[in-house]
């Protein structure tokens, strides 16, 4: 439920809104610009698409099939894996202030190979 009693017609989805606008806050605090956080947002959506999951549903399976079927280079392949492991770091922490996001429990740094 939402400010006002407004309830979300798909609270996954808004769970999933609330974790990359409280990422993207948590780098912009780290300085980041938006040329460096925009994409990563991004990367992170067409993840979250090519899975068809909420990220308190991948696996490092998804991860895995996600990089390898990616044409791209070693290098920007490399960046996919350090992306969606900051992202997963980001959900999963107990230490954020206000703790873990919610939804998070199953979201694991360790689901990203790298």
């Amino acid at each position: 439920m939402s400010a006002g009693g407004v309830v979300h017609l798909d609270p996954s989805s808004a769970v999933f809104g609330a974790m990359l606008e409280g990422w993207a806050t948590q780098q912009r605090a780290w300085f980041l610009k938006d040329n460096t956080i925009g994409p990563r947002l991004e990367l992170v959506r067409r993840f979250a698409a090519f899975t068809n999951q909420y990220p308190w549903q991948w696996e490092s399976a998804e991860a895995e099939a996600f990089i390898t079927r990616s044409p791209v280079a070693v290098s920007t392949a490399r960046n996919y894996q350090v992306t969606l492991r900051l992202f997963c770091g980001y959900a999963a922490s107990p230490l954020r202030v206000g703790g873990p996001v919610p939804g998070a429990v199953r979201v694991s740094a360790a689901a990203v190979p790298g």
